[in-house]
């Protein structure tokens, strides 16, 4: 670990950590996009629903066109 690096609790870190770095995850990722990461992860069953919906409706459209 480099001088004044940083690493969260439940953290792997399994490669050198530059000075002043802050890391999370596993494996060990800069803060900023482990953080973007689980942002995503925590909007994917929102996003699934929305694309179930919007497969039956294109459904519905597709066959309204027959």
């Amino acid at each position: 670990l480099g001088d004044g690096a940083q690493v969260t609790a439940k953290t792997a870190v399994f490669k050198d950590v530059p000075p002043g770095a802050v890391v999370s995850g596993i494996p060990a990722r800069p803060r900023g996009e482990w953080s973007r990461s689980q942002a995503a992860v925590a909007r994917l069953g929102r996003m699934r629903k929305q694309l179930k919906d919007m497969e039956q409706r294109l459904e519905e459209l597709e066959s309204d066109n027959d």
